[in-house]
């Protein structure tokens, strides 16, 4: 005759265990999941219309399971790029963060205003999607010129190339094209500039250019003026540069030498004229 107790038992260990596995905590569950988070975090980012506009994206795979090619996409504004650099991740193991990085370029006629995107990312059935809200603002184009040296009147010889230098700056937000320089000197100089064109001057950044100066060899000692010119992107920027004459050394040291034969020529007749007597 089977006995009560172990009846009793027979039925408590299947209780037992179910309520073993029920108590089991939520995190030994597998669970697949991730974040993004757009960076830099402002409300309304701003961009440049026409240019290439870089942003970062926050990938955290928040789940307990590894993330396999991460793949990435978005719904833009019609004509605008958006590219991610990488365009998928092979392997996120959970816990771990990385990077991407977004470039987006808004059509050149983008209208000032606010838009939005959405990036989208997908991994092992798992899609997340977030907003970026985005302003846009056009592109400004601006460049400065500065003469070396800066003394207020750099000393120049009248008859010899004399050296300067010019310092164009781009100060705007968009590259400039094609800058060109030309000048205004008095008549008889000669002002050429090396290179005579910029083809291309990213924003901030610069560039020295060489100016030769020659002035007529008969130039009147004193100060004069060069007006630099410099035009690009239908823009125009001048600069003066104040110069002081100095003669050539080639005229002292002419008027040294018909000095010394004058000399010499001198002692040469009166030692003659010695002599005769």
């Amino acid at each position: 005759m089977i006995k009560a107790g172990y009846i009793k038992q027979c039925f408590l260990l299947p209780v037992v265990l179910l309520i073993a596995l029920l108590s089991q905590p939520a995190f030994a569950q597998e669970r697949i999941d991730l974040t993004l988070t757009v960076f830099p975090r402002d409300l309304n980012k701003e961009v440049k219309a026409g240019q290439e506009n870089r942003l970062f994206v926050e990938v955290r795979n928040t789940g307990t399971e590894e993330l396999t090619r991460l793949r990435f996409a978005s719904t833009r504004p019609a004509g605008w790029v958006v590219e991610f650099r990488p365009a998928e991740i092979e392997r996120l193991a959970a816990g771990d963060v990385q990077t991407v990085d977004i470039f987006i370029t808004p059509e050149r006629n983008a209208s000032q205003r606010g838009f939005s995107i959405t990036i989208i990312a997908e991994a092992n059935e798992v899609r997340r999607v977030t907003d970026v809200f985005l302003t846009v603002t056009s592109p400004s184009l601006d460049f400065v010129l500065t003469v070396t040296p800066r003394s207020f009147n750099n000393e120049v010889r009248a008859g010899r190339e004399n050296r300067l230098f010019v310092e164009v700056r781009n100060t705007g937000t968009d590259e400039l094209k094609g800058i060109k320089f030309s000048s205004d000197e008095p008549r008889g100089w000669s002002v050429e500039f090396r290179p005579g064109e910029i083809e291309r001057l990213e924003a901030g950044r610069l560039q020295t250019i060489d100016i030769i100066v020659t002035p007529e060899a008969k130039t009147t000692r004193g100060s004069h003026v060069v007006t630099v010119i410099a035009e690009a992107n239908e823009i125009k920027r001048v600069t003066n540069i104040f110069l002081t004459v100095k003669s050539s050394s080639f005229w002292p040291l002419l008027g040294g030498i018909i000095g010394v034969i004058a000399v010499a020529v001198f002692i040469f007749i009166f030692m003659r004229l010695g002599r005769q007597q």
